[in-house]
C-alpha cells in the first residue's frame, strides 16, 4: 500500500515518525486515524447525528453554552445553558447527554 511506502520516504527525508497525531505531538509523518466509508471522509456528526436529526425527542442547539446540569437529589434532570442571548432550560424524560 502507499501509505506506509510515504511514511517510509518521508523518515529517509529526515521527518521524525508520529505514530498518534491524537497524542502530545502533531508534527511529523505518519498515518492519520480516520473514520471513513466508501473511501470518503465520514466524521462523527455524520455518522451518528445526521441520520436522526428528525427524531422528535431530539434538540440539536449549536453555539450554545451550558451554564450548569439541573440536579434532583444527586441525579441529572436537564440542563441550564445560553443560546442567542437568553438563559433556557430543558427537562429530560429519561437521561441527560452533553457532548462538547
Amino acid at each position: 500500500p502507499f501509505g506506509p511506502r510515504f511514511v517510509q520516504a518521508g523518515v529517509q527525508a529526515g521527518f521524525r515518525e508520529n505514530l498518534d497525531f491524537n497524542g502530545p505531538e502533531q508534527e511529523g509523518v505518519g498515518m492519520y486515524q480516520v473514520t471513513h466509508k466508501n473511501g470518503e471522509r465520514f466524521s462523527a456528526a455524520k455518522a451518528y447525528l445526521t441520520p436522526h436529526l428528525s427524531r422528535p425527542n431530539l434538540q440539536v442547539f449549536t453555539g450554545a453554552l451550558t451554564t450548569r446540569i439541573v440536579l434532583e437529589k444527586k441525579r441529572a434532570v436537564g440542563v441550564e445553558f445560553q443560546h442567542e442571548g437568553q438563559l433556557k432550560q430543558l427537562r429530560a424524560a429519561r437521561e441527560v447527554l452533553l457532548c462538547a
